[in-house]
């Protein structure tokens, strides 16, 4: 199995937490009617140190458990991939889109943006992550609750190789935003200033705006913390539930926190995936279960990303951060750049671009 390559720390919690009756992922065991009662693991590969998160996806468990009458168990589990290199971060997204679609795992809550990496004709995906494509919140909802995001979801399963069923999509972190451990007053006041590695627009968007994106420097890296704590890397691009979880990891990275230069030039959204075979072999009562709970839980957890982000940014207002809303110049340099990149993918995303914006 994968495990033992990957992490063989993951495969002892995982026993312990299923049970010494379940050995491997794709087991069944019986309840005392007889029934077979399916065991599946919920990978949380995103946000598994928000509690509240995690609250909800035990409900969705538990809530499925209950409405299959016990014949459907899901386990959530945090991943907690090692990379054998001290001080390194995991590529947590790819290592849990990778183990979703072997059947390692069975559900996951993936970063959009990483799923090409693996399915190169899932490009399309990219159209959501990028710049300034959502006007609000309720016009991202109906993107991805209408024909836009219904096609999407249908992408995921026409084109990973018969590996994943996409459920539906959640928002995880909100806008992105620039954050600064130096005082910032316009958009100006970011060049020469140096960040981690981004990708794809982002990436575009940062070195438009004079930043140095050192490519090196990967996110959660070592190299990227003693940056940011000795100050040869002043910005972060990240949403505010991102920073708020810094807290614990990085605590005295977010005691350098500044100003924040709220940009919310793109979303962090993510997409509830499903082991395509597990999925099928569910009966179709359970199938119609599990299908509709995700959908609960895809709302809640938008829901609950929306409410986190303002609590977040009043603690850091309450903290001595300083906020920083864009003038009407430094707005409209911000989306005439954004229009610029985005016209630079036209050729592979024109259709998607044009089809969100349609979107009432």
């Amino acid at each position: 199995m994968i495990f033992s390559k990957k992490n063989l720390t993951w495969v002892a919690v995982v026993i312990i937490l299923i049970g010494v009756y379940f050995v491997f992922f794709n087991s069944d065991s019986s309840d005392s009617s007889g029934n077979q009662t399916r065991e599946l693991v919920f990978l949380m590969a995103h946000k598994p140190d928000n509690k509240d998160n995690v609250a909800l996806i035990q409900d969705f468990a538990d809530i499925v458990y209950k409405q299959t009458k016990g014949t459907v168990h899901i386990t959530p589990l945090d991943p907690q991939y090692q990379t054998g290199v001290v001080g390194e971060s995991a590529d947590t997204p790819i290592l849990a889109l990778e183990d979703i679609s072997n059947g390692t795992a069975s559900i996951a809550q993936i970063s959009l943006k990483r799923f090409p990496e693996v399915y190169p004709e899932l490009f399309p995906l990219l159209a959501l992550d990028a710049l300034q494509v959502f006007r609000s919140h309720e016009h991202t909802a109906h993107v991805l609750d209408g024909d836009v995001g219904r096609d999407l979801l249908q992408m995921i399963d026409e084109h990973t190789d018969g590996k994943l069923r996409g459920l539906d999509f959640t928002y995880s972190g909100g806008y992105r935003n620039i954050f600064s451990t130096v005082p910032i007053h316009s958009l100006s006041d970011l060049k020469g200033l140096s960040m981690r590695n981004t990708r794809l627009m982002s990436k575009e968007l940062m070195d438009s705006l004079g930043i140095i994106t050192l490519d090196t420097v990967d996110f959660r890296s070592s190299r990227w913390e003693e940056g940011m704590l000795d100050g040869s890397i002043e910005l972060e691009e990240a949403e505010n539930l991102r920073i708020e979880s810094y807290r614990i990891q990085y605590p005295e990275i977010v005691k350098k926190i500044d100003t924040i230069v709220e940009t919310n030039h793109s979303m962090f959204l993510t997409a509830l995936v499903f082991n395509a075979s597990q999925f099928d072999s569910l009966t179709s009562e359970q199938q119609a279960i599990v299908s509709k709970e995700a959908r609960t839980l895809a709302l809640k957890e938008r829901e609950l990303s929306i409410q986190q982000s303002i609590d977040s940014k009043e603690r850091f207002q309450n903290e001595g951060v300083a906020f920083l809303s864009l003038n009407d110049a430094d707005q409209k340099t911000l989306t005439e750049k954004s229009n610029a990149i985005r016209a630079q993918h036209e050729d592979t995303l024109s259709e998607w671009f044009k089809r969100i914006e349609a979107v009432e």
